[in-house]
């Protein structure tokens, strides 16, 4: 695997995307998100995969969930890029479902300040 050596994190230049965990026409169900998943997730690990890819559209926030959810305990050296619809307010909608994320204040700040949304930061 290679890596980027982005101002002192390490990213592998692969990533898993998980948009076809929360959709249904790929298979998605109690099944897919408790065995299948975390599997695929695990195995990209061991495969030195650090960055993972979501996004809050996919399967309505159930990619999302099963991903934080894979990730839960094994969050060290992993990369979450989620993308957001402009639904507010943004803290309470994402940090349930990525409850592994790791979101500094200084950005959720700036992020609310570009959307002009008030910031709440449950953990």
């Amino acid at each position: 695997m290679r890596y980027l050596e982005i101002e002192g994190a390490r990213l592998s230049v692969i990533g898993l995307g998980t948009w076809q965990f929360g959709s249904r026409e790929w298979g998605y169900g109690d099944a897919f998100a408790s065995i299948t998943a975390p599997a695929i997730v695990r195995r990209a690990r061991e495969l030195g995969v650090t960055f993972f890819d979501t996004a809050e559209v996919y399967g309505l926030g159930r990619s999302e969930r099963i991903l934080g959810s894979a990730l839960d305990g094994h969050r060290d050296g992993a990369f979450l890029a989620t993308k957001l619809m402009p639904v507010l307010p943004l803290p309470r909608i994402v940090l349930p479902r990525l409850p592994t994320a790791h979101i500094g204040q200084a950005e959720l700040e700036a992020l609310a300040d570009a959307l002009a949304a008030p910031v709440v930061v449950r953990r």
